[in-house]
């Protein structure tokens, strides 16, 4: 059935006074909100530590409240090492931190007392080669796709995790490149997070350990003469942990007229005392030309 573009404006017009008559205020009593503090570090061995510390509000405010009157103290090895300085925005050590230590932060203020956390940072990844391919294949869509190649070797003696980052290093406006969600390798298919738009890859060792492997990630294709900045990091558990939710949390977040508002998830948070992550990882980064 064929509709002019004049029948098909009409018909839109019309609903859309349907539904702003229908509108009708209605008085919703909220509960009242109880703040918990919130502590936010991802650190590496190549920065200092830097701590966001906030409280959550209630629905109606969008806007994160700070906590400026913290004291946060730094261990490492359960060894006290220094108390964090507040610059107005976050809270900063001076030292930064090595790898295969165990640190943990400890938070008091007026208000909240006791909020903990401990991880570390793994071993730098064993990175043996990266090798990029400009036009592997063409999806189907029909758009042009680009394969990295990234061989590394897996530590045999324990449970490991990594997260790639991939960045188009466009001079206005770096971007991360889109990722194929059904023709990708087995490694990232089998975390089942492609699905959700990522704009990082975080994967286990679950299929691969112990062993050299060569994991290829394919990619939108990008301009040529663009440059491809590849981080490829360790993670910890938590650190795994907490981005598998995040992924999944981010893309629910993106929400439109037609599709709707995804489902909540609960984040996972290893904060004793509050919410929010406290976690490690190493790296290495890369540029690649894409020629």
């Amino acid at each position: 059935m064929h509709f002019s573009h004049t029948n098909i404006a009409i018909k839109f017009i019309l609903l859309s006074l349907v539904i702003f008559s229908c509108e009708k205020e209605i008085q919703i009593d909220l509960p009242e909100h109880k703040a918990q503090p919130v502590l936010n570090c991802l650190f590496s061995q190549d920065s200092i530590f830097k701590v966001h510390l906030s409280k959550t509000t209630s629905i109606v405010n969008n806007f994160p409240s700070k906590i400026s009157d913290a004291t946060v103290h730094l261990y490492e090895n359960e060894l006290f090492i220094e108390e964090l300085t507040f610059d107005g925005n976050i809270y900063t050590s001076t030292i930064l931190p090595k790898t295969n230590k165990k640190y943990q932060i400890k938070v008091n203020t007026p208000k909240f007392q006791n909020i903990t956390a401990f991880d570390y940072i793994p071993s730098k990844p064993n990175l043996i080669s990266t090798s990029l391919q400009k036009n592997a294949y063409t999806d189907e869509e029909g758009y042009d796709m680009g394969q990295l190649t990234i061989e590394f070797q897996d530590n045999p003696n324990k449970k490991n995790y990594y997260e790639v980052l991939l960045i188009v290093k466009e001079t206005n406006r770096p971007y991360a490149p889109y990722y194929d969600e059904k023709n990708n390798d087995p490694v990232l298919l089998n975390e089942e997070s492609l699905a959700y738009e990522p704009e990082s890859l975080v994967f286990s060792d679950e299929l691969l350990n112990g062993s050299t492997y060569k994991l290829k990630i394919n990619y939108s294709s990008i301009e040529d003469n663009l440059d491809l900045k590849i981080y490829f990091r360790h993670i910890t558990k938590n650190y795994y942990n907490y981005k598998k939710r995040l992924i999944i949390h981010l893309y629910n977040q993106e929400h439109d007229i037609w599709e709707g508002v995804g489902e909540p998830i609960s984040m996972y948070t290893n904060i004793e005392g509050g919410y929010g992550i406290f976690a490690g990882y190493s790296e290495i980064t890369k540029i690649l030309k894409n020629n």
